[in-house]
């Protein structure tokens, strides 16, 4: 089994974590991850809710592209 460790580290004296660490513990595509954020997050709170507990993130995949995380 996985250590949670390698899911959540601590920022700023903060749990985080990411969506592609999120995909790669659960084994999920990262697409489908940042779909069901998509429904049950962006899609079901306040605006307010998602920006006191998510950041937008991106980052740059092996072809240099900028996708979301």
């Amino acid at each position: 089994m996985q250590e949670l460790t390698e899911l959540v580290t601590l920022s700023n004296g903060k749990a985080v974590t990411t969506s592609r660490k999120f995909a790669k513990y659960f084994n999920k595509r990262h697409a489908n991850v940042l779909q069901l954020f998509q429904t049950r997050i962006m899609g079901k709170h306040s605006a307010e809710f998602i920006e006191l507990n998510f950041q937008l993130n991106e980052y740059r995949d092996s072809r240099g592209r900028s996708l979301p995380e």
